[in-house]
């Protein structure tokens, strides 16, 4: 299966189609990337042992809240790891920050999504090198001080981001990212390789599908419970 894993990719029409082995390229040891919120699994564990994350409902969701809530602003150990910032999630943002990003994208953002910006924090926490914010931010003593902004996902190259109805979520080391899409029943994330397909070869962003978990709130959960939200992905990859 293909992977875009080079740091430096060469000019398209020189590109060639790589191949994984079993996800070998995405390790624990090399999750999360440096400039990530990461709490440890030992410390989420202390809230709840780890749970079914496929059995929870929307009935759930404030529960869940909470418990991100929780492990995003807890002073007992669960502070970010060593070097990476932010020390803490951003504040929170307004309704009416919300709407304006939903008219910047064009569609509007899950209600569970809404609910963790504006009740939790603007990104900085949460899985893999933590949630993007939706507003710009800037973390001054660190060595790139602008945080990824959910509405400017990084790409290769002009116009190979991925459709504008799937909302980056954070990064997944190399060329892989989380999105979620905001118009399938129950905004499954896609796990997408931005390196992983060939406009000139007519393929199209979903050639870089490499993965999609049933829900969001399903990868939210897996996470808020010390899970990996690798596991199920590197099953099929």
């Amino acid at each position: 299966m293909r992977t875009g894993s080079r740091r430096h990719p060469p000019h398209p029409r020189t590109r060639h189609r790589h191949r994984a082995r079993g996800g070998q390229r995405h390790s624990r040891r090399t999750h999360p990337a440096p400039g990530c919120r990461n709490v440890p699994r030992s410390v989420r564990l202390q809230f709840r042992p780890v749970t079914d994350a496929s059995r929870r409902t929307a009935a759930d969701d404030d529960a869940l809240v909470e418990r991100l809530h929780a492990l995003a602003w807890s002073t007992t150990g669960a502070a970010a790891a060593d070097g990476c910032p932010p020390d803490r999630p951003f504040p929170p943002i307004t309704k009416t920050e919300i709407e304006q990003v939903e008219r910047q994208l064009g569609y509007e953002l899950p209600l569970l999504l809404r609910r963790i910006y504006t009740e939790i924090g603007d990104g900085g926490f949460g899985p893999e090198n933590g949630l993007a914010s939706l507003t710009p931010r800037r973390v001054p003593h660190w060595h790139q001080s602008d945080w990824p902004l959910a509405t400017s996902p990084p790409t290769r190259y002009p116009g190979w981001g991925p459709p504008a109805s799937w909302l980056f979520l954070t990064g997944g080391g190399c060329s892989m990212q989380w999105l979620v899409s905001l118009t399938a029943i129950d905004n499954p994330v896609l796990l997408w390789d931005a390196d992983g397909w060939e406009p000139h070869w007519g393929e199209n962003p979903h050639d870089g599908l490499r993965y999609a978990t049933p829900s969001l709130r399903h990868w939210l959960w897996t996470w808020a419970d010390g899970g990996w939200v690798w596991d199920e992905a590197l099953k099929i990859m």
